[in-house]
């Protein structure tokens, strides 16, 4: 039995915390006898999520630059197990599920406080398990070392897909260890609250405020955007609505559109990841621009149209041979897009192609999972 932490996805989005509970599902199907633990980050999480999930709570927090997990070290390791604390040096592995975090789009930061961690946690022998996620682009000639830094200390390495892995292996070439596996969330099932009627809210629609910020487009180009989506829409007598994934700045960004928009459309806030996946799985279809959205909306099948900020969304619509499905927010020919959702023939042909192809990537997955408790159970 080791200790394990379970890195990055530390509820500070509900695709992290799908991440964190797709994991769990998986160990814990499988009557595995390690223990979890996580590292709360600082406005990140409460008690009272991690708990729920028996989980750990690691002593290790980094406040304005500095790490005081080591303070910890001064309870009582009677005290520490009573209130299920974990000091660093008790971990045995760590299985990192970022998502997206070693990038030059988001600075160099994140990779250097990882690259500092990985070297430390391989001197004292733990295992390091990057689960799969996007890398690169890496643009500068610092995060490109600490990447091979990481690269040099971690066990395994799964990229999400091809365009990921290259930027791997033009830092560190080919390695046994650097592999590719796809989303993991696919193993987690959904479940349809009470409250959702399918028959009355049929085609879901997932904002992000990373549209905005971290690409070209304006707020109104994107908003403008969404806009012709619902009117496109509603023409076809589909009814729209809102599905919030990545909490309170994806609402704001909702509301903007709202409050542009002639008609009411409703918007489901939902906190629980688990009915996030069972609003998705039941809906007619699904235009959005939050990755696990679209993630779960290709799994599960049903028609699904995306934007995206980074080359993680160009992926996920390849690997589905569905690259047609990623709009380009200034298109004019969005009506054809539409098409997908629309029109019946269409919309039945590709949820054959789109359920086909994740029974393949749900293999692959398990597969990934297995090679995982290997390495841990060594």
């Amino acid at each position: 039995m080791k200790n394990i932490e379970i890195k990055g996805t530390q509820f500070h989005n509900k695709g992290a915390e799908l991440m964190l509970l797709s994991i769990l599902h998986y160990f814990r199907s499988k009557n595995s006898k390690h223990k979890f633990t996580i590292s709360p980050i600082y406005d990140g999480c409460v008690y009272d999520h991690y708990a729920q999930l028996n989980l750990q709570q690691k002593i290790w927090l980094r406040y304005k630059g500095i790490q005081w997990g080591m303070l910890g070290s001064f309870v009582p390791k009677k005290i520490r197990k009573m209130y299920g604390l974990v000091l660093d040096k008790e971990i045995d592995a760590i299985l990192d599920a970022s998502g997206f975090a070693y990038s030059s789009q988001w600075g160099n930061e994140p990779t250097k406080i990882m690259a500092s961690y990985t070297k430390k946690w391989k001197k004292e022998g733990k295992t390091i398990i990057l689960m799969p996620q996007a890398f690169g682009p890496f643009k500068n000639k610092q995060i490109t070392k600490y990447m091979q830094i990481i690269i040099e200390n971690c066990d395994l390495i799964y990229a999400r897909e091809q365009n990921s892995y290259e930027n791997l292996i033009s830092i560190s070439g080919e390695k046994e260890y650097i592999k590719i596996a796809p989303d993991f969330t696919i193993l987690l099932d959904g479940q349809l609250p009470d409250y959702f009627d399918a028959s009355i809210h049929q085609v879901c629609i997932v904002p992000n405020m990373r549209m905005i910020d971290k690409t070209n487009f304006t707020s109104d180009e994107y908003i403008n955007f969404m806009l012709k989506i619902i009117k496109l829409l509603k023409s076809n007598n589909l009814n729209p609505f809102f599905l919030i994934q990545g909490g309170n700045e994806d609402l704001f960004v909702t509301k903007k559109i709202c409050s542009e928009c002639k008609e009411i459309i409703p918007i489901f806030n939902e906190n629980n990841p688990i009915y996030i996946k069972g609003i998705i799985k039941y809906s007619k279809g699904l235009v959005g621009s939050r990755f696990h959205s679209l993630a779960s909306g290709l799994y599960s099948g049903i028609p699904t149209l995306g934007t995206g900020w980074s080359h993680k969304y160009d992926m996920l619509f390849k690997n589905f041979q569905f690259s047609e499905g990623l709009i380009d927010i200034k298109s004019t020919a969005l009506e054809n897009k539409l098409e997908y959702i629309i029109d019946k023939n269409m919309s039945n042909d590709l949820s054959l192609k789109l359920t086909k192809i994740s029974k393949k990537q749900t293999y692959d997955v398990n597969n990934m999972f297995m090679e995982i408790e290997d390495i841990l159970n060594i």
